[in-house]
């Protein structure tokens, strides 16, 4: 969607997270909502199995 068209209150709390950064004021830009459909944490190779934490939109943990 068109960053104008987002509701004011979703662009407040975007602006106020970026410390008053507000795309709002500026040349046109678009806003993206992202919905995950999977999650998976690690730190090393070892620990990749069973680390996922999101399965299908589903959280697991």
């Amino acid at each position: 969607m068109e960053g104008t068209e987002l509701a004011p209150e979703s662009a407040d709390a975007f602006a106020a997270k970026l410390n008053g950064w507000d795309p709002r004021n500026r040349k046109p830009w678009v806003h993206f909502c992202v919905t995950p459909r999977a999650v998976k944490v690690w730190r090393e190779e070892n620990e990749l199995a069973e680390r996922e934490l999101m399965r299908e939109g589903r959280w697991l943990v």
